[in-house]
C-alpha cells in the first residue's frame, strides 16, 4: 500500500511539472526565378515553402510567397515529391494569384525523407513557359 501511494505521488508530481511542449516545425524552400511571358512584369519569382511539425505527422504543408513590382497576375505551380524512405511519390498542382490569392495547400506524403522538385508557369496577358525550379528535401515526422 505504502508503494502504491509513493508511486501514485510520483507520478503526480511527474505530471504536473511537465510544461507543454511546442511541436518542432521544419521548413525547405524550393525557389523559382525567370524571365516572365508577361514582358513588362519581368522578372518573375516564386518559392513554395514546405514545412513539416510533430503535430501533422506524415503530411507537408506548401505555401507559395511571390514578389513582383506589377500584378496581380496568375500562375500555376507543380511540386513532384518523392519519399525517399518509403518510395512513395506524386503529383501536386495548384493555382493562384500573385499579389492576390495564394492559397497553401497539403500533402499526405508519410514521414521521413521527401525530395521536393517543382515548375511554375504564369498566366495573364500569355501563358508564360513553365520554370524548373530548385528542389529541396524535407523531413517529415
Amino acid at each position: 500500500m505504502r508503494l502504491t501511494v509513493g508511486l501514485t505521488t510520483v507520478v503526480a508530481i511527474s505530471l504536473l511539472g511537465a510544461g507543454t511542449a511546442s511541436a518542432e516545425v521544419r521548413e525547405a524552400k524550393i525557389q523559382c526565378l525567370g524571365s516572365n511571358a508577361n514582358f513588362h512584369l519581368y522578372p518573375f519569382y516564386l518559392s513554395l515553402v514546405a514545412t513539416s511539425s510533430d503535430d501533422r505527422p506524415g503530411t507537408i504543408s506548401i505555401q507559395p510567397r511571390g514578389d513582383s513590382n506589377f500584378g496581380p497576375f496568375g500562375y500555376h505551380a507543380t511540386v513532384n515529391w518523392t519519399n525517399l524512405d518509403t518510395g512513395e511519390s506524386g503529383v501536386v498542382a495548384q493555382d493562384g494569384t500573385i499579389g492576390a490569392n495564394m492559397p497553401s495547400f497539403n500533402v499526405d506524403t508519410g514521414w521521413g525523407t521527401v525530395r521536393l522538385t517543382g515548375a511554375v508557369g504564369t498566366s495573364g496577358l500569355s501563358a508564360g513557359q513553365t520554370m524548373q525550379c530548385s528542389g529541396a528535401d524535407l523531413y517529415v515526422p
